[in-house]
């Protein structure tokens, strides 16, 4: 079987899954990184597309909300491998952030790779290089930039993330205010708030930056 989704009433489809096995009798899916009242869901015999059977009615998706939570552009020292950047799922569904991409003010820095699924209330942090990586004692939800690095500026930059699409989800521009001091984030207060503005990391907490957790250095 195949199976189909749309968002807009049926006008158009896009592909959730090709050659379902009919006797599996169920398909888990992740939902899009949309939101939409029209949703449809529709299954056809994967060799007679005129055997299939749609939504007997329209259904609502409700999308989760990826925002940027924390940055650190200055990093510790010298070893640009330890700039970072975290992003927090604030909706109630699990994201695929999928082919999603982060980019400074120049160009793409990081693609999240097929697969990638962010929990809700949950964060992901994308570091410049493996050796700035924590230990994994500390935190497992971080990955290393798939160019090698972020290339974040310390005089300012834009952060932005965009989805598979090409869809700007969020983007935050910082002045040297928030990059002057090595080792130091900068991190939206309240934290993991969507209307939070960024403020330095050391005015949340006694920490100077929180990679993967919340400003306090508890588990997301």
């Amino acid at each position: 079987m195949s199976l189909r989704y749309s968002l807009n009433n049926g006008t158009t489809w896009t592909l959730i899954a090709a050659n379902v096995p009919a006797e599996s009798g169920s398909y888990a899916w992740t939902l899009p990184a949309s939101t939409s009242s029209s949703a449809l869901v529709r299954i056809a015999d994967a060799q007679n597309g005129s055997l299939a059977d749609t939504s007997n009615a329209r259904f609502t998706v409700a999308s989760g909300r990826v925002i940027l939570n924390e940055i650190l552009a200055n990093e510790p020292g010298s070893a640009t491998a330890g700039e970072f950047i975290e992003l927090v799922n604030m909706g109630s569904t699990a994201m695929d952030l999928s082919g999603w991409v982060l980019w400074d003010a120049t160009a793409a820095r990081h693609t999240f790779a097929s697969g990638t699924v962010l929990a809700p209330g949950k964060a992901v942090a994308v570091f410049g290089g493996a050796s700035g990586l924590p230990p994994c004692s500390c935190t497992s939800n971080v990955v290393v930039a798939s160019t090698g690095g972020l290339s974040l500026g310390n005089a300012g930059d834009t952060v932005t993330v965009k989805n598979a699409a090409g869809t700007v989800i969020d983007t935050f521009t910082y002045s040297s205010s928030l990059a002057a001091t090595d080792g130091v984030s900068m991190n939206r207060g309240p934290d993991a708030h969507p209307g939070g503005s960024f403020v330095l990391h050391s005015t949340l907490s006694s920490l100077a930056a929180s990679a993967g957790k919340r400003a306090n250095g508890s588990s997301f």
